[in-house]
């Protein structure tokens, strides 16, 4: 059995460079000192879980379909 992680850098989730979170770096790595986004420590590296930012998107998703829903209704 093949079990497969990945992980990637903070400066590889930001908008700036193909990711996900439109912020800046230091805020990304203000929010990993405040255990508000979970990341693995290797020396003076820090890596995010894939799965962590899957359960964002979906998240995001989630509050964006019932925003949607809202202005629809409204």
């Amino acid at each position: 059995m093949k079990i497969e992680e990945r992980f990637y850098a903070p400066k590889e989730i930001i908008v700036k460079n193909g990711g996900i979170l439109a912020c800046s770096l230091s805020y990304v790595y203000a929010l990993i000192r405040r255990k508000k986004i979970p990341a693995l420590k290797l020396g003076r590296r820090f890596l995010i879980s894939y799965k962590f930012l899957e359960k964002l998107m979906a998240e995001s998703a989630l509050l964006n379909d019932f925003a949607d829903e809202n202005k629809k209704s409204a």
